[in-house]
């Protein structure tokens, strides 16, 4: 997002005819100071895919940026686990698929109508590798490219979880391979998009770090 671009093209006024507040320059910068990152992410997301439609409203006493909305083309759940030894569990897409054919991504999939990440993420991570956990804790929710088709927006679910599985006890059930990959590896492997930024995020966190410590 190009925030200088966005305070340049508001118009100096500063009232309506009514005495309303309008938007003005030092308003809309006050008021990108405000935004959260997720709000930021937004915004870099339609400003770069042009895709959804962005709403912000004026109040009449108190100017303030109260929404962004984002068209939503799936909804997708991902799982993170992590072993042991710091490795993070990864799949390897097969050429049959539209989305992403012959990268890796995280165990994951769709969200079901009706059904919450959480529920989807335990789910798609028995379906696709065979094993369950106790517990998944959000590490990231957003949104981010899709690969859906051209254009496309996801609202990403990210889970992560410690595991004491290994690749013995992995059941490929969907894709080209399921397997446990070294950290330092992971980062020159070549994912989708949208999971080509979330995972090496997670890298960085101090979730990531928690386990490997944690051993």
């Amino acid at each position: 997002m190009d925030r200088n671009r966005l305070i340049r093209d508001i118009p100096p006024t500063r009232t309506s005819a009514t005495g309303s507040p309008r938007l003005t320059a030092s308003v809309v910068a006050a008021e990108l100071g405000r935004l959260t990152p997720r709000d930021r992410h937004l915004l870099d997301l339609l400003d770069q895919h042009r895709t959804g439609r962005a709403l912000v409203a004026v109040a009449a006493s108190r100017v303030r940026l109260r929404c962004v909305t984002v068209r939503v083309d799936a909804r997708i759940a991902g799982v993170i686990l992590v072993d042991r030894e710091g490795r993070l569990l990864l799949q390897l897409r097969d050429g049959n698929t539209r989305v992403d054919p012959h990268r890796w991504c995280l165990p994951g999939g769709n969200v079901e109508p009706g059904e919450d990440p959480l529920t989807a993420a335990n789910r798609e991570l028995l379906e696709e590798t065979g094993l369950k956990v106790e517990e998944l804790r959000l590490f990231w929710q957003g949104i981010a490219p899709s690969a859906k088709f051209p254009g496309a927006v996801g609202e990403f679910s990210i889970f992560y979880a410690p595991t004491d599985a290994g690749d013995e006890d992995v059941v490929c059930g969907e894709g080209a391979a399921m397997r446990f990959v070294d950290g330092a590896d992971v980062r020159a492997l070549e994912f989708g998009r949208a999971y080509g930024e979330i995972v090496p995020r997670f890298l960085d966190s101090p979730q990531y770090r928690e386990l490997v410590s944690a051993g």
